[in-house]
């Protein structure tokens, strides 16, 4: 034994010497660390031809005054249900690298947990771990989303969270791509959502010669430029693909014209409200009150005046704003939520923005609306009280089963701040709320009591509310506030 032990000890590789092997930094990303907007670059890196970049990424390297020596932390975010016995923890975490460019080794410490941003890095020249050859450096994969499956000429099949998703590529209705680095993993997260009969979020191929992106450069949504470009920012990145969601064209906004476009306008039009041009247009009437015209819409878009990431935007939006009219409040926020609110004196907009797409709203004035409908013979009302009592701080909660004319907007005669009881000689009785006013006869009444919602807590209760009870088990339901069932049989008599 001893002998065999002597002749492979004559014959082992002797210590490496010579001039320093080349490396090299790439694919430099801006990371955030945790919730914090301290920001900190991480690199690839490459030595002695040898790519570290597949599932790492360092710190920039520091080299040591005689240049055979790098020093960098490489840095991982673990997500909660990481399998890895190496990470103690979920979060960043980081672990020394010393390479020895003249030996063509490097050393690793032990990983660890940080709770700062890696800003400051200061090098330690001596490492106590075990030298190995560069070609053997290995870090634990990251898990980063779902890949894309299989592309054919006709579909493109996604695996999400271990179930199968195929794309038509006729059908497709939103291709966006996001790049970012911003609480999740070490290396940049590159991400496709898709849409059309269906969504999915999908890992982009590293691969820019990938079937995926042929097809999209072949079929017209794509260009190799265009590209290129994503993926060569240092910073997060958006690109949109392709969108049938529309544009929004903001241009000097007259609220006139805007609000007769609404009243007028038939679900999933193109409308011109005025210098809004929205693509397709759909409303969202209130439940309850299907009846009357919707007084609030949403819309789905992508761009803004054919510009596509918050950074066009900004100058977009300032440059609209001077066109506006006197009387409008703009409010933008280019990474806050809402994004945009633009408030006139009868007509609200505000905008949504995800990394893939946008909602927009347009609300009316209530005050507006009110006034709006009391100008057709249809939605006013004879009735005439002469006995009233409020209870404060009531609220309607529901109405269910009550026929159409038992709704009406209140007359401004019968308008009131809280919520507030009527009645008139002849047995007529109703109640008004946030500009509507609720009618019956009082021998369509079969009670009126106290009751409990959500006793146990379950949805934030419990809930303590009043119950008109009419034939048919129709409704009206009162989040009580000051009243009791006792008052309003008491007064309604």
């Amino acid at each position: 034994m001893l002998d065999l032990f002597s002749f492979f000890k004559r014959f082992r590789s002797p210590p490496r010497t010579g001039a320093p092997v080349p490396f090299v930094t790439y694919d430099a990303f801006e990371h955030r660390f945790t919730d914090s907007p301290a920001r900190f670059r991480l690199v690839c890196l490459q030595i002695d031809g040898c790519d570290w970049g597949r599932h790492a990424r360092f710190t920039e390297p520091a080299s040591s005054l005689d240049g055979t020596r790098l020093f960098m932390w490489e840095l991982k975010w673990v997500h909660a249900l990481h399998q890895d016995r190496e990470f103690p923890r979920t979060g960043w975490h980081r672990r020394e690298v010393l390479v020895d460019r003249v030996a063509r080794t490097f050393e690793a410490s032990a990983w660890q947990a940080i709770h700062e941003a890696p800003v400051q890095v200061t090098p330690r020249w001596r490492l106590v771990g075990r030298a190995r050859d560069v070609a053997a450096f290995r870090s634990p994969p990251d898990e980063r989303g779902n890949p894309i499956r299989r592309v054919t000429d006709d579909m493109v099949e996604v695996l999400e969270h271990g179930e199968s998703k195929t794309f038509r590529w006729a059908e497709l209705r939103l291709i966006h791509f996001t790049r970012t680095a911003v609480n999740t993993m070490a290396t940049p997260l590159n991400e496709a959502t898709l849409e059309g009969g269906g969504y999915a979020s999908a890992r982009l191929p590293d691969d820019l010669s990938h079937p995926f992106y042929r097809q999209l450069v072949k079929r017209g949504y794509l260009d190799q430029p265009a590209l290129e470009a994503f993926f060569a920012r240092g910073s997060d990145s958006e690109l949109t693909v392709l969108s049938a969601r529309g544009d929004i064209a903001l241009a000097d906004v007259d609220e006139e014209r805007a609000l007769a476009a609404l009243w007028n306008a038939a679900p999933g039009e193109r409308i011109d409200a005025g210098g809004l041009v929205i693509q397709s247009l759909k409303p969202d009437h209130e439940r309850g009150f299907e009846d009357f015209p919707p007084r609030r819409f949403h819309f789905d878009f992508s761009t803004i005046n054919g510009k596509g990431n918050h950074a066009l935007w900004r100058n977009e939006v300032a440059r609209w704003r001077k066109t506006l009219r006197p009387g409008w409040r703009v409010t933008y926020r280019e990474q806050g939520y809402p994004l945009l609110d633009l408030q006139g004196a009868r007509l609200t907009l505000t905008l949504y923005y995800s990394r893939s797409s946008g909602t927009g709203w347009l609300t009316i004035d209530p005050w507006w609306y009110r006034h709006r409908l009391l100008q057709e013979a249809r939605w006013q009302t004879d009735f005439a009280p002469t006995h009233s009592s409020v209870i404060p701080n009531a609220t309607v909660s529901s109405h269910y089963g009550r026929p159409p004319e038992c709704l009406l907007p209140a007359p401004d005669d019968l308008h009131r701040p809280q919520l507030t009881l009527w009645r008139d000689e002849t047995g007529r009785c109703g109640l008004t709320h946030e500009g509507w006013l609720y009618l019956w006869r009082r021998d369509e009444v079969l009670a009126i009591e106290d009751r409990v919602s959500d006793e146990l807590a379950d949805r934030g209760g419990p809930y303590y509310e009043i119950d008109i009870v009419f034939a048919g088990n129709a409704r009206l339901t009162l989040g009580r506030g000051n009243g009791s069932a006792q008052e309003l049989n008491a007064f309604f008599q």
